[in-house]
């Protein structure tokens, strides 16, 4: 047992539970068993090994306890917080499971309520891509943009993904340009978790996250495996290659590296209405990066991307250089390419752990040359983003304060070359800020995190966002969290309406300038944690929230058949109601249950209110994952998804419902050999373009996407693995 200086002015015992590796590194042990000797008074650890325990009296024995390690008795003589080591127990003569772990968490003790996808949920689906990777969630919507190019997107609370902050290992990803296809371009196999919040997220992650927050981590060069393969084909003639490694230099020193390649080369028209259902090309994705620690509270990072993606979809015949441009058949292609370094580096101060500072910077360029049918979009961003964060404490561990400076610069210059008209623009926007959040958690059961933004930009002379996370444990079984902020989000114009040139539609922009979408998020969440069995853990939620925006950016495809408005207004908002009930049935088997609720009005132009379009109101949501001791796994998700509002008339699409199924099995501690089918019933929606037959002529549109576009997919992969 090591002691660390820390001394606390309360009656609590607070500390931290870790495992140290055969390479000396310290990870954090989650829901450790800690409890005073001979009762059965005690908590669990969470995600980062920490617990909070009230010094029962006259009690002074503390016992840890975790399954493949050996227990630890620790004497208590004062209320310094505790780093408490376990040894892993190598020699067992028999093993009694008494906890298992869900492939998704949820934090008991976090004020803000954040789901956490471990690479065991990722691997119940394909997950070729971000995209992809919360088919097994029911937060999160995936969706078609558009029947042309059939690329996904997600929604959360209603809202487009867009209003989510896509963060990638704590630092912004999918802003700017990149935004409508940025969740293409993380392949799954480089995911080791992913950490979901709805509502608005700290304050030190930068100014949006409208409608929550999805954290990226990536596989780590100093732990992840030393060579991991992942092949992936389908049906529809896709195909998907990754190799990551790592390389260890010394006991400073690390390397990974992460590479992805993908093609579509088969040219399929399942519905026959004379247009490729997916879209064809090669994607090249590579990361190279670096780790330096010198176990003395010193660790820097530093990160180069590189992506090349090159897709054409259109008519069955089309080819992006015989037909650019041309109105005999109908095409669209897009190139994009994107440079990054990105680094990190942070001190621990050693006799302070309470105390840190760190820095993050990212430099990026991207480009992006799209023709869609007569139209061509040309794009290009430069981008800096730098954020530096200080950490200390008031008085005792208690009062945690978080504070520090941030600045995002952004240089545009797109165009479009359009049919009826020439738009453009070049422009520079600069977003200077300061952030300090403030954490309470001075008694066993209540945490409040309060934290206040203020941003600079040339629309605004100062943009504030207040954040407030709130809570309450009534018993160590059940949390009740309440939260309340304010999001802005930067608007990118031509590229966010791109989609709508899958259409005859002409586009009309109402206003000159768009200003930056502003709006307010509040809501709540009931938890409760239930035992099964005495050793498996069940979870019930519920979340609410509400999304109002004081500003919003509108492409309104209602007003007429034949036009596209873009515009900004205020008053628009999204209500959301989530129940999930997460139960271990048995060692083996695990039962995922949703129900969501939407109520999503749309304000318009002249004052009026409409429910939004292709948003369903109501949802439901089962997986089932049973695994066995011999290595196989079988998952299986249905999704019944309710009718649809569709554009320019108030008639609704018709409910559908969708199931997926993969079956895996392992062979030893490297092979993972996997089969999967996706839409499983073959259901995709009728004519999901309009007019195919005359794609230049009044009717032509392919943006009334309100379910599947294409039906079965059948599909396999291995994954090999050496630690």
């Amino acid at each position: 047992m090591i002691g660390i200086s820390s001394k606390a002015q309360d009656d609590f015992i607070k500390g931290f539970v870790l495992e140290e590796t055969e390479k000396g590194e310290f990870k954090p042990i989650a829901f450790a068993n800690v409890y005073w000797k001979d009762t059965l008074i005690g908590v669990t650890t969470d995600s980062s090994g920490y617990f909070k325990l009230g010094h029962y009296h006259p009690h002074n024995s503390l016992v840890i306890k975790f399954i493949g390690y050996e227990p630890d008795t620790v004497e208590i003589t004062n209320h310094e917080e505790l780093t408490i080591i376990l040894k892993n127990a190598k020699h067992l003569d028999e093993v009694q499971v008494l906890y298992k772990k869900n492939t998704t968490e949820i934090s008991f003790l976090s004020a803000i309520k954040i789901e956490d996808m471990g690479q065991q949920e990722l691997y119940k689906a394909a997950c070729c891509n971000l995209s992809e990777s919360f088919e097994t969630n029911p937060s999160v919507d995936v969706h078609y943009s558009d029947a042309v190019t059939g690329s996904k997107q997600i929604k959360m609370l209603g809202l487009a993904g867009k209003y989510v902050q896509i963060n990638r290992e704590s630092i912004p990803y999918a802003r700017g340009l990149i935004t409508p296809y940025a969740l293409n371009f993380i392949p799954g196999a480089w995911i080791e978790s992913i950490q979901l919040s709805k509502g608005t997220a700290s304050v030190i992650n930068g100014f949006e996250g409208i409608t929550g927050q999805i954290n990226v981590e990536l596989k780590k060069p100093e732990e992840s495996e030393k060579l991991h393969v992942n092949l992936y084909a389908n049906q529809g003639g896709r195909y998907e290659a990754n190799v990551n490694t790592r390389i260890k230099l010394n006991k400073n020193i690390s390397s990974g590296i992460l590479m992805h390649y993908s093609e579509r080369f088969r040219r399929i028209d399942w519905n026959n209405d004379g247009f490729m259902d997916m879209s064809l090309g090669p994607q090249y994705n590579l990361m190279n990066r670096w780790k330096y620690d010198n176990n003395k509270g010193l660790i820097g990072q530093l990160g180069i991307h590189v992506l090349r993606d090159n897709k054409i979809s259109g008519q069955m015949d089309y080819d992006h250089i015989e037909h650019e441009k041309s109105n005999s058949i109908y095409g669209a292609h897009t190139n994009i390419e994107r440079e990054e370094v990105w680094a990190k580096l942070g001190y621990v101060f050693p006799n302070k752990k309470y105390k840190s500072i760190g820095g993050q910077l990212s430099m990026y360029q991207y480009q992006q040359n799209s023709i869609i049918g007569l139209n061509q979009f040309q794009g290009q961003q430069k981008s800096i983003y730098a954020n530096l964060i200080y950490q200390t404490i008031i008085s005792n561990t208690n009062h945690k304060v978080r504070t520090g400076i941030s600045m995002m610069h952004d240089i545009y210059n797109d165009s479009l070359e359009y049919i009826y008209d020439s738009i453009g623009s070049n422009r520079t926007d600069s977003w200077p800020g300061g952030f300090i959040e403030y954490t309470y958690s001075g008694t066993e059961n209540f945490t409040l995190v309060s934290g206040l933004r203020v941003d600079q930009d040339k629309y605004y002379t100062h943009i504030i966002s207040p954040r407030l996370h709130i809570c309450y444990a009534p018993t160590k079984k059940t949390s009740i969290r309440l939260s309340a902020g304010r999001a802005m989000r930067s608007v990118q114009a031509l590229t966010e309406s791109l989609f709508a040139l899958y259409s005859s539609r002409r586009l009309y922009f109402l206003d000159a300038l768009f200003r930056p979408e502003l709006s307010w998020n509040y809501g709540g969440s009931f938890s409760y944690r239930f035992n099964v069995a005495g050793c498996r853990t069940g979870t019930l939620s519920i979340d609410m929230f509400r999304t109002h925006f004081d500003n919003q950016f509108v492409i309104d495809l209602d007003r007429d058949p034949n036009k596209i408005f873009l515009y900004s207004i205020d008053g628009s908002y999204s209500n959301s109601l989530q129940a999930q009930l997460d139960i271990p049935a048995s060692n083996q088997l695990d039962i995922r249950m949703a129900y969501r609720l939407f109520d999503v009005k749309q304000k318009f132009y002249f004052g009026t209110y409409r429910e939004a379009p292709l948003t369903a109101k109501h949802r439901a949501f089962l997986n089932l994952s049973y695994k066995t001791t011999k290595g196989l796994h079988i998952d299986g998700t249905v999704n019944w998804i309710g009718p649809k509002r569709l554009p320019n008339i108030i008639e609704y699409s018709p409910s559908f419902m969708t199931a997926n199924m993969q079956i895996s099995k392992t062979f030893g501690e490297v092979l993972d050999i996997y089969v999967g089918c996706e839409n499983i019933g073959n259901f995709a929606q009728t004519n999901p373009i309009y007019s195919a037959d005359t794609p230049f002529d009044s009717g032509f549109d392919a943006n009334r996407i309100w379910g599947p576009i294409f039906g079965r997919i059948i599909y396999t992969g291995l994954r090999f693995t050496l630690n």
